[in-house]
């Protein structure tokens, strides 16, 4: 039961768009099981004539077989049929590989694709909570160790097993006593080794999986600290944290893969004991010709019986340890939520009774009551802690409340919003690794660029020298979160994406607090200007009391409540 509760598990993470090659490709394993059946069968005579072919020429008179094994006709028909056979079956084979491991590493990218998109259209609570060490490893070592590790043990391990139960109930059949005897050798063979790694397979199921969440978090804690863990000059501390981690993952990789590639060792030793136990039987028999076969069967029959006891071994340590990935993957699609598209608001958006807490159940809002208007331009104040920035993701629909409801021009707003009117720019500028135009327009298509409106605003934001600056202009290449430019530079550069967008509302989250007082009065001159203009409403979170005189309203947020304090009518 649980092997079948296993199998469903598995094949339920694989998308239903790949599930019919899936079938195809398990299918084409068990026809390879099926000639290499014919493989084997086909091998018994070749080795009776390379030991003794008047003994085999003997063994079939004696059986009253028709066949002229000694023929030149015979012979020559023989070996070319061999030939032929292991020619089409192998060079069949590698095209089978070939396109199953295309097929593979083509589901891990769909994989992580999924669990990208999942990401991206989730909600921001899921965001704020997500590892991302672990989201890392989910993307890209989850997915990929289940498709080319897992999937791919679990086809070899059906082949193999099926080639090799065939081998035993043919022995079974043939010779019954002697089956035995190799079956129960087998059982405890098998049985030492599952007692010697044991433990190897129980430490690599727990911690493979947090070996790697736990490096690739400590990695990127490096990769974003760099100047912090400088300035405090504690590097060796965050190196060790690191070198732990990475320690621990490679050395339960090398176990895994050593124990892996060591079953064919002790499969040798087996298969070594197995040949002296057939020359002692040859050697103490009486030498008669079903004996002289005998002998020869199981020749033949090692030949792929030891190797495909070696994989299957092999395949079930790999199917145990990866099988990890299984419940990454059946979370992350169990993830999908649908999104309901908000295009546009003509009028306003009003908040009435909201509230609102996070898992702690503290309270962050009550009984909240707000409405923005096209062209409003409004200031929101508090003290630091007050939820000015949560409030902020309310308005943009990256979270919901508790209590209370949300309309759009009187339309109610449904859980797991997404409003592409809205333009947010937070207080760290969010710049990524490409050029500076793909910055500013999020890699829109060449086509559709508005270099002029561009312009316009490098020039009104004070940003046309740097880009002048720079050795490629705009399409000078900028790294993640680059050390290159200022943080005023970053502020301006994240404030024209966000105007470029021509949003209906520009949200403004201590986004200027990095300019120069005469600058950051300059910069809000200019969005009063495109807000006049456009008729776009603007939300503005400021500690500069200077802000205030550009704000037609102005709240606080107090004591999870928000009040006006003041109204004015811009000049």
């Amino acid at each position: 039961m649980k092997i079948i509760t296993t199998i469903q598990n598995i094949h339920a993470v694989i998308p239903e768009t790949k599930r019919k090659s899936f079938r195809k490709f398990l299918y084409g394993a068990v026809v390879f099981s099926f000639l290499d059946l014919i493989s084997i069968a086909y091998l018994v005579p070749a080795i009776l004539i390379l030991l003794d072919k008047n003994k085999l020429a003997t063994y079939f008179k004696e059986q009253q077989l028709p066949i002229d094994i000694l023929s030149p006709n015979t012979l020559l028909f023989g070996v070319l049929l061999l030939v032929v056979f292991y020619v089409i079956k192998n060079l069949l084979q590698a095209q089978y590989n070939v396109r199953l491991y295309r097929f593979l590493y083509d589901l891990s990218h769909a994989l992580s694709m999924d669990i990208l998109e999942k990401y991206l259209n989730g909600d921001y609570l899921s965001f704020q909570e997500q590892e991302k060490g672990a989201l890392i490893q989910n993307t890209t070592t989850a997915t990929r160790d289940f498709a080319t590790s897992l999937l791919a043990s679990l086809l070899l391990l059906v082949s193999e097993s099926l080639t090799f139960i065939s081998i035993l109930m043919v022995l079974l059949i043939c010779y019954f006593k002697l089956t035995l005897v190799v079956l129960m050798a087998i059982g405890f063979f098998a049985l030492l080794i599952f007692k010697l790694k044991k433990a190897e397979m129980n430490l690599i199921n727990t911690t493979y999986k947090e070996a790697s969440s736990k490096a690739n978090a400590e990695l990127l804690n490096i990769l974003d600290g760099y100047i912090e863990i400088k300035s405090a000059g504690n590097q060796q501390s965050f190196l060790s944290k690191f070198k732990t981690h990475n320690q621990s993952l490679n050395r339960v990789t090398s176990l895994l893969t050593s124990s892996s590639s060591n079953y064919s060792k002790y499969l040798e030793l087996f298969l070594i004991i197995g040949i002296a136990g057939l020359i002692f039987y040859n050697f103490f028999s009486t030498g008669n010709g079903e004996n002289f076969v005998l002998i020869s069967v199981l020749a033949a029959l090692s030949i792929k019986i030891v190797p495909s006891l070696s994989k299957i071994l092999n395949a079930i340590t790999m199917v145990n340890a990866h099988f990890y990935s299984v419940a990454i993957l059946q979370k992350a699609q169990k993830a999908n939520r649908t999104t309901t598209v908000y295009s546009k608001f003509e009028n306003h958006i009003t908040f009435r009774d909201i509230a609102f807490e996070y898992n702690n159940k503290i309270p962050v809002f009550e009984g909240i009551n707000f409405t923005i208007k096209r062209g409003d331009i409004i200031g929101i104040k508090g003290i630091t802690g007050a939820g000015k920035t949560t409030f902020l993701h309310l308005v943009a629909g990256l979270l919901m409340p508790n209590k209370g409801s949300i309309t759009i021009d009187n339309q109610p707003v449904k859980s797991h919003p997404f409003f592409p009117f809205i333009s947010y720019v937070a207080q760290q500028p969010f710049l990524f690794h490409g050029s500076l135009l793909e910055n500013i327009t999020m890699r829109q298509t060449a086509a559709k660029i508005d270099f002029e409106y561009i312009d316009y605003l490098l020039e009104n934001l004070e940003l046309k020298e740097l880009i002048q600056n720079q050795s490629h202009g705009l399409e000078t290449i900028i790294q993640h979160n680059t050390a290159k430019l200022s943080g005023g530079q970053k502020q301006r550069l994240a404030l024209l994406r966000a105007l470029y967008q021509k949003p209906q509302l520009l949200i403004l989250d201590e986004a200027t607090n990095q300019q120069n007082e005469e600058l950051e009065i300059k910069l809000y001159d200019f969005i009063r200007k495109i807000a006049a203009s456009t008729n776009m409403a603007v939300l503005i979170v400021s500690h500069n009391p200077a802000i205030n005189s550009f704000c037609e309203q102005t709240y606080v947020l107090e004591k999870s409540s928000l009040s006006i304090t003041r109204t004015q009518k811009s000049s």
